[in-house]
């Protein structure tokens, strides 16, 4: 596609301008689909676990900067390319392996007033995955992001955040 001309940015903003409302919306319909169907006392450890993970996002970094570094000298060899998407992939999946483990770590320290290993378990693996999962098709977003295929990446997010409310 190359370099946007005067015509496409409007095109272009118009895609951005729908993934964002995407990913706020699905957001929101998650938000509000976990109010109305858990009880409050559910809803309140979902919440406790995402506060008690937040801290530990720091340690889970995206590759979106080197992707976006390293794009124009990746894109000169495609191998090359191909080969690095295939390893931040990986990357995504190992992530969210980290965060399952992370979680049973985690509820295996007894400090929490919450009985049982799964019942604290269950909702920090609920939380690691709320975070985790988008982090597997980043490498797959971003490279069609500077490849301005924005439709496509709308495809992408509406598909993942779809399933995520189906999921929750």
């Amino acid at each position: 596609m190359g370099i946007p001309t005067a015509s496409n940015w409007w095109r272009l903003g118009f895609w951005n301008l729908v993934e964002h409302a995407v990913t706020r919306c699905a957001d929101i319909a998650v938000s509000f689909a976990l109010i109305r169907v858990l009880a409050p006392e559910r809803f309140s450890k979902l919440a406790l676990a995402q506060a008690a993970i937040a801290p530990l996002m720091l340690l889970f970094f995206s590759p979106s900067s080197i992707l976006a570094r390293d794009f124009a000298k990746w894109k000169k060899a495609p191998s090359e390319m191909a080969r690095n998407l295939r390893a931040f992939r990986h990357y995504g999946w190992l992530q969210a392996v980290l965060g399952v483990l992370l979680a049973g770590v985690i509820a295996g320290i007894r400090s929490s007033d919450i009985p049982g290993f799964w019942e604290r378990f269950w909702p920090l693996a609920w939380a690691f995955g709320m975070v985790l999962t988008p982090v597997v098709s980043t490498a797959d977003r971003d490279f069609l992001r500077m490849e301005l295929k924005l439709a496509a990446v709308n495809k992408i997010n509406f598909f993942q955040k779809t399933g995520g409310l189906i999921a929750s």
